[in-house]
């Protein structure tokens, strides 16, 4: 019998995840006006590199990275630049952005790519390649690949592991992308295997993608000199089974904190940043399209889409035939579990939009009552915190003792909300009191 991987917690998803819907996804036409913004990553805004009027071509960097956790930025279109300016953005905030008239020629971009082969380039030739791509080691984290590839150059990985795990109901993109480009992507993971030092790599796939495991199990073993040191390892079906620390919690059965894994030798990557790589590196092509799932109500066409970098979400929902009733709710993308709700539809498509889903009024909104104590959020917290006792410090203002239960560990997964019979808006009370306690630290670090 196979083993199968997973972690403590977590809630079981699997007979709502529906693997046979997925196929192979399409392309949505270039919108005629694309928003890019300048903060599609972790680090500080990018720097803008082109001015008001200016022509730029599809794949041409736009603005540079600025300083650690930055990340370049490219037009997703050929055309003039319309406006620089604050323009809204997913979170609800106004963000620097570049907006792109299309001018529907799609000139690309001549990038560079590797004159050599990529088993003789350097670790930090990879690293190099990675940042002038834009590329993200996750979409969920925000990390530039560019960023967490220097964190290796220094001293090797001990262990590799490539994420292609989907434990979101409503998210089907990274499989997608995974099945329809196998052989690119064990290839980019290779590139990434050769810039960690790593000596070995692990494909995490889950359980219910027997088809993927097969494909490339097949791969491996079809170029043995090339994939030595390569595995697959099964993962339980279980959410949140995504997340990096997670991922190396299941495989090495140790206590992890997401902000250790690099001091720990620990290098996990998502299956999209091995085939955007893989592009970079062969291709010279930056990262500037990216596959997003679209479901829910209303929607007349769901599936998974390929779609440009900074395409509002009306145009992306009008192309997949949405028709609004009366009896839609909200929009929300990244996730039924971690998504946001939009206030807006008029805002971009970024690195990070995983899906969109829209929800009607049979998707609960139960009134928050007061807590009851019965400990069921804790029971479900992957990374085993008390989520009611963050919430009543929160309630209390009581910050102090907020932070000695560690809010910051939190991975903003949404199972405690999801199990609450009080409903209470726990991921609300966490997120303060992270926010809270990492704003003390910082002026007492000044002080």
């Amino acid at each position: 019998m196979t083993k199968r991987y997973t972690f403590s917690g977590g809630l079981d998803f699997s007979s709502e995840l529906n693997r046979s819907a997925v196929s192979a996804s399409t392309a949505v036409p270039a919108p005629a006006v694309v928003t890019v913004p300048l903060s599609m990553h972790h680090g500080k805004p990018a720097r803008i590199l082109v001015r008001l009027g200016e022509y730029v071509k599809k794949g041409q960097p736009i603005a540079d990275a600025d300083g650690r956790g930055s990340c370049n930025v490219h037009s997703s279109v050929s055309g003039r630049v319309s406006a620089i300016d604050s323009l809204p953005h997913h979170s609800g905030r106004l963000e620097q952005s570049i907006r792109i008239e299309n001018n529907g020629l799609d000139s690309s971009w001549d990038g560079a790519r590797l004159s050599s082969d990529w088993r003789e380039c350097a670790p930090d030739e990879v690293a190099a390649f990675a940042r002038d791509a834009g590329i993200l080691a996750d979409d969920r984290c925000g990390v530039p690949l560019g960023f967490f590839l220097d964190a290796f150059v220094s001293h090797k990985a001990e262990n590799l592991f490539i994420n292609l795990c989907e434990s979101d109901p409503a998210e089907s993109a990274r499989r997608s992308l995974a099945v329809a480009r196998t052989a690119d992507m064990v290839a980019g993971a290779a590139i990434i295997r050769k810039a960690t030092g790593a000596p070995s790599c692990i494909f995490c796939i889950s359980e219910s993608d027997r088809d993927l495991s097969a494909s490339v199990n097949q791969i491996l073993e079809s170029n043995t000199d090339m994939y030595t040191g390569f595995s697959v390892a099964t993962m339980k079906n279980r959410f949140p089974q995504d997340i990096d620390v997670l991922i190396a919690r299941a495989m090495l059965k140790r206590e992890i904190r997401s902000c250790s894994l690099a001091e720990n030798g620990i290098a996990v990557v998502g299956s999209e940043a091995c085939v955007n790589l893989f592009d970079a590196v062969m291709k010279g092509q930056a990262f500037c399209e990216r596959l997003v799932s679209v479901s829910g109500a209303g929607i007349v066409n769901p599936g998974v889409y390929s779609v440009r970098i900074g395409t509002s979400v009306a145009y992306l929902l009008s192309v997949c035939g949405f028709r609004p009733s009366d009896d839609t709710v909200k929009v929300a993308v990244g996730g039924l579990m971690r998504g946001t709700a939009l206030s807006e539809l008029d805002v971009p498509v970024t690195r990070e939009t995983t899906s969109i889903i829209v929800l009607d009024k049979s998707f609960p909104a139960e009134q928050e009552e007061w807590c009851i104590r019965c400990g069921a959020c804790s029971d479900v917290c992957p990374m085993r915190l008390t989520p009611e006792r963050i919430a009543a410090s929160v309630r209390r203002r009581d910050f102090s003792s907020a932070a000695e239960f560690h809010p910051d560990y939190c991975i903003m997964c949404g199972a405690c909300a999801y199990v609450c019979p009080s409903r209470v808006n726990l991921l609300n009370y966490i997120g303060f009191a992270a926010h809270t306690t990492a704003s003390v630290k910082k002026v007492d670090y000044v002080r």
